[in-house]
């Protein structure tokens, strides 16, 4: 006897069984069980608590991949059974089918002989593959720890709800506290129910510490940006997620500055400004995935945007309309008003606009070479004052009689090319993103010097462009997404208002551990609503528990 192992002595104990011998089953179980003691010792507490550990996870794995192949079924059972039913699924009442080596050992001592097995599920199977190494279970206090943590862990890994690391070490707490609960009460009826309790008592305790930890890290409800009575932020945290902007902290997503100050993100990271850079890129009509912009590329994208206006030049021509006309005489006249005394409109602009109104009254025709010409100037004269900040009524000007040479030019080649006019206005809105885009690279600052965009150069560049547009909201699809950055990404302060300068950050370093971690862990729920968030956590917590629970006995 000395020869055979557990699993073989287990076999010997189901044949005596089957032929009757009840009494020869018992003394194999016992050799069994002897020989499993035996070993157990000689590995000692901690290669078997490694040991055990590993069956253990094996167990909880296949149990969570069964309950999942079974989920269907089980749901209808659930609808139709009511409470015996869920009390079936989660393992708690006799309904239960044992794995295969506990119906070995229970059948040869309890059982009838005749029974027959359970249709095969993936822990048998496993069992099969391992030689029974998956069910074994550990006659010493530590094995058992090991293979509790185990079946918690196991079918954490094989559900991996919101991540195999957060699912697996979330298990560790509840895996302990029911091996302890089931220590103290072994042997008693009460054993599994305290091991169960102790298990989901975890979670439903983390659940009800939920609401202060969450208060402890987002900081005075009334100080929430997002919590204000018409807050745009959600929306603009939507636009800026639609746009590909996607890492933004929970305290910038709800506007918390006490829960950005706990989460590092005073300000926009490299990643959301690199996002962000390529989100204004591809409004430009730049696909890259690259998240800085270096010079050749606005150079080449300029270039691209150039040969399409080249080619609509080319096939326009004709005597410009009185609106077009009026338009551009129009333009110099209101720029005029708000010139400084004395400074007079560029003679470049005044040209521009006299030739199209001239060509208006006199009915002359306006070729493609001329065309060219005024658009070369107007190009040229927004590339010069878009460097200047006192020359933004001659950048504006430039700006708008350009926008006029493309109505004329993109009405003229309707009737003769219209196949052509959707490649010109998409080149035209690219343009104008474009030209936005240049001017927030434009000036100082380490950023714009590596070819990145921020908030605050978006939306001083893109409030220049478009004006009062951009303060109601009624601008471009670029505006809407430079309004977006600087609401959520905008850097916070260094002194708040009154002048008080913030404290130094390792002033109550100490006092932040707890709601720092908070920050950290809840990331993804802080900003949901505190009854949603924690009805979601509870279920995770419960859900990775699986494989733990359905290995109680």
């Amino acid at each position: 006897m000395a020869d055979l192992t557990v699993s073989q002595l287990e076999d010997l104990a189901r044949f005596a069984y089957e032929q009757g011998n009840v009494e020869k089953a018992r003394e194999r179980l016992a050799q069994a069980d002897a020989l499993k003691m035996e070993q157990a010792q000689a590995r000692g507490d901690v290669k078997e608590f490694g040991y055990a550990g590993g069956a253990g996870a094996l167990r909880g794995a296949s149990g969570a991949v069964d309950l999942l192949g079974q989920a269907p079924e089980l749901l209808m059972q659930l609808a139709s059974g009511g409470g015996e039913k869920m009390m079936e699924i989660l393992g708690l009442s006799s309904g239960r089918a044992p794995s295969e080596t506990q119906q070995r050992a229970l059948g040869a001592v309890f059982g009838d002989a005749g029974e027959q097995p359970a249709p095969s599920t993936v822990q048998q199977e496993v069992a099969k593959m391992t030689g029974g190494y998956s069910e074994y279970r550990s006659p010493l206090v530590a094995g058992q720890y090991g293979s509790t943590l185990g079946e918690f862990t196991g079918g954490a890994a094989a559900m991996p709800i919101g991540g195999p690391l957060r699912a697996v070490g979330s298990t560790v707490l509840p895996a302990i506290a029911s091996e302890t609960a089931g220590q103290i009460t072994k042997g008693t009826e009460y054993e599994n129910m305290a091991r169960i309790a102790a298990a989901l008592g975890i979670p439903v305790a983390q659940a009800l510490a939920t609401p202060a930890l969450r208060r402890m890290a987002i900081g005075d409800p009334s100080e929430v940006q997002a919590y204000v009575k018409g807050s745009t932020r959600p929306q603009s945290v939507g636009i800026l997620e639609r746009a590909g902007v996607e890492d933004i902290s929970a305290g910038q997503e709800l506007g918390s500055e006490a829960l950005m100050r706990l989460e590092g993100r005073v300000g926009p990271s490299l990643t959301s400004m690199g996002q962000l850079t390529r989100a204004v890129a591809k409004e430009a009509g730049i696909d890259t995935d690259a998240g800085v912009l270096s010079a050749n590329v606005v150079n080449t994208n300029r270039q691209r945007l150039g040969s399409v206006f080249d080619q609509a030049d080319d096939l326009a021509g004709g005597v410009p309309t009185q609106a077009e006309g009026m338009a551009a005489v129009n333009l110099v006249g209101t720029a005029e008003e708000f010139m400084t005394e004395g400074v007079k409109i560029p003679k470049a602009l005044n040209e521009t606009a006299n030739t199209i109104g001239n060509a208006f009254i006199d009915g002359v025709e306006l070729d493609a070479k001329t065309i060219k010409q005024m658009r070369a100037k107007l190009n040229e004269a927004i590339k010069r004052y878009s460097r200047a900040a006192d020359k933004q009524i001659e950048y504006g000007l430039a700006e708008d009689l350009l926008s006029t040479l493309d109505d004329m030019v993109a009405r003229q080649i309707s009737a003769t090319s219209p196949e052509f006019v959707d490649t010109l206005n998409t080149a035209r809105q690219q343009y104008r993103a474009h030209l936005t885009m240049e001017r927030a690279l434009t000036g100082g600052g380490q950023g714009k010097a590596s070819g990145r965009i921020s908030p605050e150069s978006l939306a001083s560049a893109t409030q220049k462009r478009e004006g009062v547009s951009y303060v109601r909201g009624t601008g471009s699809d670029l505006g809407e997404l430079a309004r977006a950055s600087q609401e959520v990404l905008t850097p916070l302060p260094r002194v708040a208002e009154g002048g008080v300068r913030f404290p130094d950050p390792r002033v109550g370093q100490l006092r932040d551990v707890i709601p720092s971690m908070a920050a950290s862990r809840m990331q993804e729920t802080l900003p949901m609503p505190a009854r949603e968030a924690i009805s979601q956590r509870l279920l995770e917590r419960l859900a990775r528990q699986t494989g733990g629970l359905l290995s109680i006995d």
